[in-house]
């Protein structure tokens, strides 16, 4: 580095550049970061060079922010001045932990003039979540389940009139019975039969709309969470309705406590996170009260609420949290404790409860 160069920092930055052994220890790790010796660190070099040393692979969204918050003069690039103003910013070590912890363990910051402590954000730039919304060739889980229910419904009808059957082969093979509970993948295999086609389509037509979105930033995930609500649903249904159960509602509710999930996982990096808290916690409160109005025996909601409450638990653990906090590592844990308790219970209700004396058990 040049000793002018140097000086100039020096000047500016009085508490961090005070010594020749510290100007060069800086200056070294400029030197590393600067790959092609321009005495400038471009956006890339930047990347690659924090990358390496945070062992990730770090969001444009990210760089971009970077060189908004320090780039001073707006060049797209870092001098050394505006490279050790980054390094040092207490913003920088929260968000590189790693890196900063290698570039800071020698040197030690005089508190000159120091104040109260004041909670800084992470480098994270507001709407990094939605421009992580993009179309990859593995979103197509929903539209291949989709798909599937659709073409099993019409088999099944056709075969149904063909033999003269009151359901069904298919229906009758795959929709779930608690009175059949020891053929486990009836737990699953229930999802791709529906009891007619307005049952089917509003299934559809509501998991497509709700989870698409999702799957657009969380990708095979979502497909695991449909399934997983799916199972959460005839578990409580069995324990507690523990009649004969068709339809993929339960997965499809699981949608609604996901977006709820994803808004407490990616609350910082969400654009307006407390309207689509809000929003989606009144639709949810909605469709419970309309639940509650216009009750059907033919409509099953303990599976719907087993849904919903499978889809926030295990929401939580399998999709992407964009960075990481203390609070939302607690907050996987409890949700990772809670499910698990969940579940065993109800295995165990659905084991030990005594089957009901109905018709579906003769």
């Amino acid at each position: 580095m040049e000793a002018t160069e140097f000086a100039r920092v020096s000047q500016k930055n009085p508490h961090i550049l005070n010594d020749e052994e510290l100007k060069d220890y800086y200056g070294s790790i400029f030197l590393c970061c600067d790959s092609n010796r321009d005495g400038i660190i471009s956006i890339n070099e930047l990347k690659t060079f924090i990358e390496i040393h945070e062992e990730f692979e770090l969001p444009d969204e990210v760089m971009r922010t970077i060189y908004e918050k320090y780039d001073k003069n707006m060049d797209e690039k870092l001098d050394l001045e505006e490279f050790v103003e980054m390094i040092n910013s207490p913003t920088f070590s929260v968000t590189f932990q790693k890196f900063s912890n290698r570039i800071l363990k020698f040197v030690v910051v005089p508190t000159i003039n120091r104040k109260t402590t004041k909670l800084c954000r992470t480098i994270t730039k507001t709407g990094s979540y939605d421009a992580e919304m993009k179309w990859r060739k593995s979103a197509v889980g929903l539209i291949i389940i989709s798909l599937l229910q659709i073409i099993l419904y019409y088999v099944n009808n056709f075969l149904k009139r063909e033999n003269d059957h009151d359901v069904g082969d298919i229906y009758e093979k795959l929709s779930f019975n608690p009175c059949l509970r020891y053929q486990i993948y009836r737990y699953f295999t229930y999802m791709f039969v529906h009891s007619g086609e307005s049952h089917l389509f509003a299934n559809v037509i509501l998991q497509l709309v709700l989870g698409i979105s999702l799957e657009l930033v969380h990708t095979w995930r979502i497909p695991c969470l449909y399934f997983a609500g799916v199972i959460g649903g005839a578990l409580f249904h069995s324990v507690i309705d523990r009649t004969p159960l068709v339809g993929g509602s339960a997965g499809a509710y699981s949608f609604y406590t996901a977006h709820v999930a994803v808004v407490i996982l990616n609350w910082r990096e969400m654009s307006h996170p407390a309207v689509r808290l809000i929003l989606f916690t009144i639709i949810i409160v909605i469709d419970a009260i309309c639940a509650q109005m216009t009750s059907s025996n033919n409509v099953s909601y303990w599976s719907h609420f087993g849904g919903a409450v499978i889809g926030l638990l295990f929401g939580v653990n399998i999709l992407r949290n964009l960075r990481v906090t203390q609070l939302e590592t607690y907050i996987w844990y409890i949700s990772l404790t809670v499910l698990g308790i969940t579940i065993f219970t109800l295995i165990i209700l659905d084991c030990v409860l005594q089957l009901p004396m109905t018709i579906y058990c003769s």
